[in-house]
């Protein structure tokens, strides 16, 4: 690998990851660089191109936060059309060509589109023939090298971003983490249940539509019904109740309701039985697998941009693999058509956010059929291929768990 050079050459397209990454990684090996060049194509509404200078600033922000004892000077060259070869030379000529006469540079061609990957790399060579040239190779997370015909380590391991820098490369911002009770020895129960093959217990023993009022859960005790509180339950049940805090337990030894005194508590009991235990079974799984010094975790995360007002979207659990994002998505249901829509949200948010190499993980109540039915149509709907798939409830079983991971992220 080439170490002379003093300057790097970035393409920003609208995912800043790659970008970021391969930056990193050469701020971390070479101690030369002291020029950083970022190419960004400029919003025109008129040829319907995108703009990414607000990427490219990301990428400084951020580049300057990690590396603040750096004297580190960024540099903008905008492109005013990226799908025309002699707009492309004639931005490089104007803006970027008498920078570069006396430096040794190397383009790291990965982002952008590939009429810009193509165009700034022959510029550049013909311009500037001691010039090096990588690009960052997503299937096996390498740097390659064009004439060396060299490559870097698996760059999981030597570039390691947590979940803020991501979002925040991104444009987006991380909402205040959502913090619930801990029900860590009512969970023990479902995680017996779950490898005991027993878990079809606890729902034919829990009846849903009494925890609901329209398609909402109940949160508030005035909206408890006459219904949920003449009702009975039986094993599993009671002893999960009996597992909780007992402020929180909704129902006594007997079977019979015990009505609760304060929302917080109700709310809290009733998310947990519809779900919230599934999310964080799968969060307990992947931080005892995989909390490694290259690993990054978090659970229950909510996501938005400046300008969405309210708007939002949640990732149950996160998984960081070094820079390699890996978005899980958890739901109850048994039925292939909810299923579907959780599949298509969480693999959407992962690409967002994680770029081309992001995997996502769907946890699902399925049999084991019909979440491989469901595979292969998100795999083909989605385009997505390997980087997605679903879980059946079979595969909820601690082992079984954790060896589809370790498959998806090898």
């Amino acid at each position: 690998m080439n170490n002379r050079f003093d300057t790097i050459i970035l393409l920003v397209g609208t995912n800043p990851l790659p970008n970021f990454v391969v930056l990193n990684y050469f701020l971390k090996t070479n101690l030369n660089i002291n020029k950083i060049y970022l190419i960004y194509s400029e919003e025109n509404r008129q040829i319907n191109q995108s703009g990414t200078r607000n990427y490219a600033e990301n990428i400084q922000t951020l580049t300057k936060k990690r590396y603040h004892n750096r004297n580190l000077q960024f540099c903008f060259v905008p492109l005013s059309d990226v799908s025309s070869p002699s707009a492309i030379n004639h931005d490089l000529n104007q803006h970027l060509k008498n920078k570069l006469s006396s430096l040794e540079v190397h383009l790291n061609y990965t982002g952008g589109t590939k009429v810009m990957g193509i165009h700034v790399y022959k510029w550049l060579a013909e311009y500037k023939h001691s010039a090096s040239f990588s690009y960052l190779d997503a299937r096996n997370f390498r740097i390659v090298f064009d004439k060396e015909k060299s490559f870097t380590p698996d760059l999981r391991c030597e570039v390691i971003l947590t979940i803020d820098e991501i979002i925040e490369l991104h444009g987006y911002i991380k909402d205040k983490k959502i913090y619930h009770e801990d029900f860590s020895k009512a969970l023990s129960c479902f995680k017996e249940l779950i490898e005991n093959d027993r878990l079809k217990e606890f729902y034919n023993a829990y009846n849903r539509r009494l925890f609901t009022k329209g398609d909402n859960l109940i949160e508030k005790v005035k909206d408890i019904s006459d219904e949920l509180r003449n009702s009975k339950v039986k094993e599993p049940l009671i002893s999960i109740f009996q597992a909780m805090p007992e402020e929180f337990r909704l129902y006594d030894k007997d079977g019979s309701f015990k009505e609760p005194t304060k929302n917080k508590q109700l709310k809290e009991t009733v998310r947990f039985l519809d779900g919230g235990w599934l999310e964080q079974y799968v969060f307990d799984m992947v931080k005892k697998h995989f909390s490694f010094s290259n690993f990054h975790i978090e659970s229950n995360i909510e996501i938005k941009k400046p300008e969405w007002g309210n708007q939002k979207f949640e990732l149950d659990v996160v998984l960081i693999k070094g820079y390699q994002l890996i978005g899980i998505s958890c739901t109850t249901s048994d039925r292939r058509g909810l299923c579907k829509s959780k599949g298509f949200e969480i693999f959407l948010r992962t690409r967002q956010i994680g770029g081309d190499e992001a995997k996502a993980i769907l946890v699902t109540r399925l049999d084991e059929e019909q979440a491989k039915i469901l595979n292969s149509e998100l795999s083909i709907d989605t385009g997505g291929g390997e980087s997605l798939i679903v879980l059946s409830e079979r595969d909820l079983r601690e082992e079984v768990f954790v060896d589809r991971i370790k498959e998806l992220i090898k």
